[in-house]
């Protein structure tokens, strides 16, 4: 059975160059986005448009989004906006003991993403997505990449998953995670919680009275609180889970062994970071995904959309004698580690899936700001035009590839 996937990349306020392009796809596919994929994946500037995707979302409203949001996320652009005097508050929170202040903490606050995130995207929960179904009585599936520095590891969720501890995040939490840019945006610290009672202690494990994640890995780095009962008041990590016998392995032996009468907090902490470090383009999560579900390579097909490639160059003469302070400015080491990651992907990608089943839309730079924080009138305007510009390119290949895989 043929199985369709819809890839978006990361790129901040250059998400409107994928949501004109998505404009294209939806005018010659008809009918709402969501209908004509089995997965939509995305990450940071991608997470928001594969959830509205996923929930309806017209692609023009998709554009009026950045059109009329960007600055609410991105208030001020370009290197003096750290110099703005919004930024005090960062400073007196994040920066007091680093220096220089201004440039030790974050350009902006999340306060207007957050907003945004919220109002655009409501309540409902991350396993919802896939309580819905298409029209075809298949579940959506939305796939969102983040990064944990807590555990230095990448996080990758499905919305599918009901078993997994982030199924009940709210949907606008989970894109948070994923868009919360190093340098830009601050860690998005998210929590979850599950409270019982323990069926017996070891002076080194605890034995909960269920498991309510089912995989064993997800429990790493977790903390017990006994919140009541012998050992109240202590809490220790989660070295291991055996999920068979449901006890957790903590990384150091209690003070005061718990028993049968205590009753704990299982609290997991992860502090996120924009997924775009590890899978900027998440095609290749998609794909693996995919195959994890059963389908075979020559059943997968793939549309995999950038939002922009730069064009300026680095010259070795530059880079060869750069050190931190010249990487950093204007956050050109967080472009250049970001970029990598999505040709990675997209070369993982080619090996996998037939050339005629995957293709892949990645418009080059000219007019508009390599940035990811330029949502100015001028900006978005020359964005579009670079849209439009790669449009008159791959026009043709793009009618083709959706008339031979989706419309024959």
């Amino acid at each position: 059975m043929t199985f369709r996937i819809l890839s978006l990349d990361g790129g901040g306020i250059r998400g409107v160059i994928a949501a004109r392009i998505l404009q294209v796809v939806e005018q010659q596919l008809g009918g709402p986005l969501s209908q004509h994929f089995d997965l939509i994946a995305g990450t940071s500037t991608g997470s928001l448009l594969a959830a509205g995707v996923t929930l309806g979302f017209s692609s023009e409203r998709l554009i009026n989004l950045y059109q009329e949001r960007g600055k609410t996320i991105f208030p001020y652009g370009d290197w003096w906006g750290y110099l703005m005097p919004q930024r005090l508050k960062l400073i007196a929170q994040y920066g007091l003991t680093s220096f220089p202040p201004s440039l030790s903490v974050p350009k902006f606050s999340d306060a207007g993403l957050l907003k945004v995130l919220q109002t655009e995207l409501g309540d409902r929960r991350f396993c919802q997505i896939s309580s819905a179904q298409k029209s075809n009585g298949e579940s959506q599936k939305l796939l969102v990449t983040t990064y944990d520095t807590i555990r230095r590891m990448p996080l990758v969720f499905k919305s599918w998953r009901h078993d997994k501890w982030y199924a009940n995040v709210p949907l606008w939490e989970i894109c948070a995670c994923s868009a919360s840019a190093p340098s830009y945006f601050p860690a998005h610290r998210l929590l979850v919680r599950a409270d019982g009672t323990a069926k017996g202690a070891t002076p080194q494990t605890l034995t909960l009275a269920a498991t309510p994640w089912q995989d064993a890995d997800d429990y790493y780095k977790m903390q017990i609180e006994i919140l009541a009962g012998p050992g109240k008041g202590q809490r220790a990590s989660i070295e291991r889970y055996d999920a068979a016998t449901q006890t957790a392995t903590m990384a150091q032996p209690w003070p005061v062994v718990p028993d049968a009468t205590s009753t704990y907090r299982l609290i997991g902490e992860f502090s996120t970071i924009d997924g775009g470090v590890g899978a900027n383009n998440p095609t290749a999560c998609a794909i693996a995904e995919a195959l994890r579900l059963g389908h075979a390579p020559q059943d997968i097909q793939v549309l995999s959309i950038g939002t922009g490639q730069p064009e300026g160059s680095i010259p070795w003469v530059e880079a060869r004698q750069w050190g931190i302070l010249r990487w950093a400015w204007n956050a050109r080491i967080i472009g250049v580690t970001m970029d990598a990651p999505s040709g990675i992907h997209a070369y993982v990608s080619q090996q996998i899936i037939a050339d005629d089943h995957y293709l892949r839309i990645q418009p080059k730079l000219n007019y508009s700001k390599e940035g990811i924080d330029n949502a100015s009138p001028e900006n978005l305007a020359n964005l579009r035009r670079d849209a439009e510009a790669c449009l008159s390119q791959v026009q043709g290949r793009l009618a083709h590839f959706l008339k031979t895989n989706w419309l024959s």
